[in-house]
C-alpha cells in the first residue's frame, strides 16, 4: 500500500487520514512560479527547473496512491463525487482562460491611455492564423474523435482498437506540443514586446500547459490500459481525460479564432 491510510469503511463515503500530497505539492508549484518569475528577470533557471522535477514527482506518486484507492474503495457515490469535483474544476479553468481573453479584447478594444491609445507596439507583425495555427486545431478536433473512438472501444472490449486509438491520439498531441514551440522559435516577437505578445503567449503558453498535462493524463491512462486496469465497468479516470481533453479543444478553437483570426484582422 503506498504512502498508506486507513479509510474509514462504516460508509459509502472515503475520509482519508493525513496526506502530504497537497502541501507537497502547493510547494512545488510556489517553487516553479518562484523560478519563473526570476527567470523572466534574467536569472538562472535552476529555481524553475527544481520546482518543475518536483511537480512532475508529486503528480506521478499522488497519481499511484489514487489509481490504488480506486481499485479497493472508490464506490458507486465517491465516483460521482469526483465527477462533480472535476467538474467544479474544469469550471475553475475557463474562468482562468476567460480573465486572458478578457484582458486580450479589452486591451484591444479598449486600449489604455498609458500605452498611447495603441495596444500593437510599432514593428510588431501580428501572428497569422495560415501555417501551422491551422494544422494544430486540426490535429486537436482529431484527437477529439480518437479519444473517443477509444472510450468506445473500452465499452465494447476490443484491446486491439484502443491500443491503436491511444497511441494515435498520444501521437497527434505531441506533435502539436511540438508544432506549437516551433512556432515561437519562428515568432517575430516576445512575450515583453508589449501587450499583444503579452496576452498572446499567455493565453496560448497556458494552453500549451494543459495539452501537456492532459498528454500525460492520457499517457497515464494507457499505462493502465497496458495492465488491464481499465475495464468496461471501471474507468472513470480516462471518463475525466476525455472530458479534459475536449476542455482543451474548445478552449483552442475559442482562443485560435480570437487570437489568430480575430487579432490579425
Amino acid at each position: 500500500m503506498p504512502f498508506s491510510f486507513i479509510p474509514n469503511r462504516t460508509h459509502l463515503y472515503l475520509i482519508i487520514g493525513l496526506n502530504q500530497w497537497p502541501i507537497n505539492m502547493s510547494g512545488s508549484i510556489f517553487t516553479t512560479i518562484s523560478g519563473l518569475i526570476l527567470y523572466l528577470y534574467n536569472y538562472d533557471s535552476y529555481l524553475m527547473l527544481v520546482g518543475i522535477i518536483w511537480f512532475m514527482i508529486n503528480l506521478f506518486l499522488w497519481f499511484q496512491n489514487i489509481i490504488w484507492e480506486s481499485d479497493y474503495y472508490h464506490t458507486l457515490i465517491i465516483r460521482k463525487c469526483l465527477i462533480n469535483g472535476f467538474g467544479l474544476f474544469i469550471t475553475s479553468e475557463i474562468m482562468l482562460f476567460l480573465g486572458f481573453f478578457w484582458a486580450f479584447f479589452h486591451s484591444s478594444l479598449c486600449p489604455s491611455i498609458v500605452l498611447g491609445m495603441h495596444w500593437l507596439s510599432v514593428g510588431i507583425i501580428k501572428a497569422q492564423p495560415t501555417g501551422i495555427p491551422v494544422f494544430n486545431t486540426l490535429l486537436l478536433i482529431i484527437s477529439g474523435l480518437t479519444i473517443t473512438w477509444t472510450h468506445k472501444a473500452i465499452i465494447i472490449g476490443s484491446f486491439r482498437n484502443c491500443v491503436r486509438a491511444f497511441v494515435l491520439t498520444i501521437l497527434l498531441a505531441i506533435s502539436f506540443l511540438y508544432l506549437q514551440a516551433f512556432e515561437y522559435f519562428e515568432l517575430p516577437f516576445n512575450i515583453s514586446d508589449g501587450v499583444y505578445p503579452s496576452c498572446f503567449y499567455m493565453l496560448t503558453g497556458l494552453h500549451g500547459l494543459h495539452v501537456l498535462f492532459g498528454t500525460i493524463f492520457i499517457l497515464i491512462c494507457f499505462a493502465r490500459l497496458l495492465k488491464f486496469k481499465l475495464l468496461k465497468n471501471h474507468h472513470l479516470s480516462f471518463v475525466l481525460a476525455i472530458y479534459y481533453w475536449h476542455f482543451v479543444d474548445i478552449i483552442w478553437i475559442f482562443l485560435f479564432l480570437s487570437i489568430y483570426c480575430w487579432g490579425s484582422a
